[in-house]
């Protein structure tokens, strides 16, 4: 019975040693000069998760990105900005909202229409969740901007498969992220 329990011991041991590091969304930070989605990152697969970080300056201001999804593979967005103030503060019209532009040139408004607090457990950062969004892509290339009619920070995440470290094009300092 001793033997049996300690190469099971053992076996678990070496599955976790062996097992790779779990991680959240990866971070990207979007500069305050991405403000169309070609000046932005280019994600070459959006199923890889990752999380996208902005700040709208005013009304006027905006920030977006690409990315292509294998066709008939799920796109899925979420619009989240921090629970602290001043963005906890706005009503829910005033919060930020996305564009999405699909490769055959159909646009999507995804606006919020209620919100729910959320907590990513892995930072344990508290975010009011404005929106989701889920659909099955086609092949080419979708733009995403972000726009809003006050200054507030946003996250948009992107993607289901938790894979850090892709490669994303057009991404400045990809350090700045990782490190907060």
């Amino acid at each position: 019975m001793y033997r049996i329990a300690l190469g099971i011991l053992l076996c678990v041991l070496a599955i976790c040693l062996d097992a790779p590091l779990v991680y959240a969304h990866d971070p990207i930070i979007l500069q305050e000069d991405q403000k169309e989605p070609n000046e932005g990152p280019f994600f070459p697969d959006a199923r890889i998760s990752f999380a996208v970080y902005g700040e709208i300056l005013d009304s006027q201001d905006r920030r977006g990105f690409e990315f292509r999804i294998p066709s008939k593979d799920s796109i899925q967005l979420s619009l989240l900005v921090p629970d602290l103030a001043p963005e906890n503060t706005f009503p829910i019209s005033l919060l930020p909202n996305i564009e999405l532009r699909r490769p055959d040139g159909t646009m999507l408004q995804i606006e919020s229409t209620s919100v729910s607090l959320f907590s990513e457990p892995f930072t344990n950062t508290k975010y009011l969740r404005l929106a989701d969004h889920e659909e099955i892509g086609e092949e080419g290339v979708y733009s995403v901007l972000v726009s809003g009619s006050r200054a507030s920070r946003f996250t948009v995440a992107i993607g289901y498969l938790e894979i850090f470290g892709t490669p994303v094009s057009n991404v400045m300092n990809r350090d700045e992220g990782i490190q907060g």
